[in-house]
């Protein structure tokens, strides 16, 4: 199966972040949108990393908790508010922290099976095409 991805840059018109980057993702299949929009704000971390993280976690949410082996940038969150590297019983809800950088990020989707590749590389905006077995969404 497969979905694109739309990634648009801008600039923050809001009080307090007025000027800061923005950074947006909107999953679609066709001209549907069919997943929310993730969207961050700021600088001085990766943007594009960032929304593409909350996406895979999201989207991915059973894939991920049946990874064996840690990513730098992957924790399950416990119910207690605890953490730890790999799922387990009381660790089952994934984060990505994207902000490391949007290749760790594809690291993450690369052990799970999935492809992601640039369609198109706009002025503010980008296109990607997401490749994964259907097994592996949610």
């Amino acid at each position: 199966m497969q979905v694109d991805i739309y990634v648009k840059y801008g600039k923050s018109r809001a009080r307090d972040s007025e000027g800061y980057p923005t950074c947006s993702l909107v999953e679609s299949k066709g001209d549907m949108v069919v997943r929310k929009r993730f969207l961050t704000v700021g600088g001085g971390y990766d943007l594009f990393g960032t929304v593409l993280g909350e996406w895979v976690a999201k989207r991915f949410y059973d894939k991920l908790n049946k990874l064996t082996v840690g990513f730098y940038g992957l924790k399950f969150h416990g119910t207690d508010g605890s953490r730890s590297d790999i799922p387990d019983e009381s660790h089952r809800v994934p984060y990505i922290d994207g902000a490391v950088g949007d290749d760790q990020v594809k690291r993450i989707m690369r052990a799970m099976g999935i492809k992601i590749e640039r369609l198109v590389d706009g002025s503010n905006y980008d296109i990607y095409r997401v490749e994964y077995d259907t097994e592996q969404a949610v």
